[in-house]
């Protein structure tokens, strides 16, 4: 699907308004030297409650979008699917890689090579090759894009009590790369037969 110049600036616009109302947020609820404002609340590496499930929902969405993304190669010929492949794959390591070594600094525990997540899609793309995959790829892709956002902008509003300013720093960071995909994702899952 070809996307209109004027459809694509609103498209742009929207992403980049949710991207300012996400930093935004942030921004009222830390201030722009929040540790400092914090004081002895200030707790830079203490993930609990809604902070600790964000790390985990967001390490186990990852893996399983892996999962799916190394499917890809051998399973489409689709160049667009394939480039969006190795753009997902590529965001998805350098957030796990910010993950794992903030959360061994912690010993917080994400996941365990024993026991990886169930990745119910990426097992269901197992089974399929050609158009028949690139349309069911398609959907996990802009289904996990959108969890991703939503996710992002929950971490980057929540209350600001949790005291954790890094992870903040990290969804709005993540939401930002979100939104800059989301044009292409998009493309390809109207192209395959919607969202």
């Amino acid at each position: 699907m070809i996307v209109s110049g004027q459809e694509c600036y609103k498209r742009m616009y929207l992403a980049a308004a949710v991207m300012l109302c996400a930093q935004g947020a942030l921004g009222q609820q830390l201030g722009p030297n929040a540790p400092a404002a914090m004081g002895s609340n200030y707790q830079p590496l203490l993930w609990q409650g809604a902070d600790a499930q964000f790390a985990l929902n967001t390490a186990r969405a990852n893996t399983c979008q892996v999962a799916a993304d190394q499917l890809v190669g051998s399973r489409s010929s689709d160049s667009d699917v394939q480039e969006a492949a190795a753009h997902s794959i590529s965001f998805e390591d350098r957030s796990e890689k910010w993950f794992k070594s903030t959360s061994r600094a912690i010993g917080f525990k994400l996941t365990s090579k024993k026991h990886p997540p169930e990745c119910a899609d990426a097992e269901r793309l197992k089974s399929l090759s050609g158009d028949q995959f690139d349309r069911e790829y398609a959907k996990v892709l802009a289904k996990n894009s959108r969890d991703s956002q939503a996710r992002y902008i929950a971490e980057a509003r929540a209350a600001p009590n949790s005291a954790n300013y890094e992870l903040r720093k990290f969804a709005v960071r993540q939401l930002a790369e979100v939104l800059k995909r989301k044009p292409a994702i998009d493309a390809i899952a109207n192209r395959y037969g919607g969202k």
